[in-house]
């Protein structure tokens, strides 16, 4: 059976996706690289005249459920290279299950920060909660062999999934989710989780960006997503640009009645459509603001050709 994740060692990280793997995911094909990112091997340095952006966030950057090619980093990536004079590459660093400060982590540890030019993180609710694994106890990083390997059966949150020992579902709380309270998380876990943990997370990034020079774009990319107080106060006190997709996604709807945003009644990950416009929205973003200039007259000229 195709190996599909593994532990790392680190307390802030804790799973990853297997490097260099190959197999079928929701009916979709998965191929991640050296770094065991879902995405292409780039470069540490990148080429003259290229701009690079970095995805940090979860299940719904990833593009679960949806081919590579669907997926709405990759679109923008493909969108924004029909320009006149600069390259651009997307490193798409998602993983299921993950938490704001897990995405911060990975970024701080496993990326050349002083190639990147922007990074846009995803905010889904169960940023504020543990990840969807953890491990066992004892500490398991103490040992000489950190890369333990985990198995599934068939879903990526199957109870009936066969799996080793190593790690375990995230304890849930009252309501069915997985668990945000602090004092009800084991003790090495207590950073991950909560308000608090988002907080000093998105300080964290906040402050990598001032230090390396890279933009930062904060997106809310489901339209049924009530988003959290904190999130918008922490983005305006930090001065980071918030994208909220729900009013894009409500305009598309309204010309687009037969328009669907959920992969299956009880799956609410995005589909391709929903992709699709996300990238859409992304795009409009990153032109307007001015974070990355270059012309796109020969993109403009085709769009007006189509209409």
């Amino acid at each position: 059976r195709q190996r599909q994740m593994c532990i790392r060692d680190s307390n802030k990280i804790i799973y990853q996706l297997i490097p260099n793997s190959n197999y079928r995911f929701k009916n979709a094909l998965v191929k991640t690289n050296d770094e065991g990112f879902k995405d292409k091997n780039y470069p540490k340095e990148k080429s003259k005249n290229t701009k690079r952006i970095i995805g940090i966030g979860d299940s719904g950057m990833f593009g679960w459920g949806v081919e590579e090619a669907e997926s709405y980093l990759t679109q923008l990536e493909n969108r924004l290279n029909k320009n006149d004079s600069l390259q651009f590459e997307i490193i798409n660093t998602s993983v299921p299950g993950y938490n704001t400060v897990m995405e911060v982590e990975v970024l701080e540890k496993k990326i050349q920060l002083d190639q990147v030019d922007l990074v846009i993180i995803d905010f889904i609710t169960n940023d504020f909660e543990l990840p969807s694994f953890i491990r066992k106890k004892p500490d398991f990083t103490t040992l000489e062999k950190s890369y333990l390997l985990m198995f599934f059966e068939s879903d990526f949150f199957s109870k009936k999934q066969k799996r080793d020992e190593w790690l375990i579902d995230s304890p849930m709380d009252q309501e069915g989710y997985f668990e945000s309270k602090v004092e009800n998380v084991p003790d090495e876990y207590r950073g991950l989780v909560g308000k608090e943990g988002y907080i000093l997370a998105m300080q964290r990034l906040k402050e990598l960006g001032n230090e390396y020079g890279f933009e930062i774009l904060v997106l809310s990319q489901s339209p049924h997503l009530k988003i959290p107080k904190v999130v918008i106060e922490t983005c305006d006190n930090l001065d980071l640009k918030f994208i909220d997709f729900a009013p894009h996604w409500e305009k598309y709807k309204s010309k687009n009645p037969a328009a669907q945003w959920k992969l299956s009644d009880d799956d609410w990950h995005p589909t391709p459509e929903g992709h699709r416009e996300i990238s859409n929205t992304l795009f409009e973003e990153i032109e307007n603001l001015g974070i990355i200039t270059v012309s796109y007259t020969h993109l403009r000229a085709h769009e007006t050709e189509a209409d």
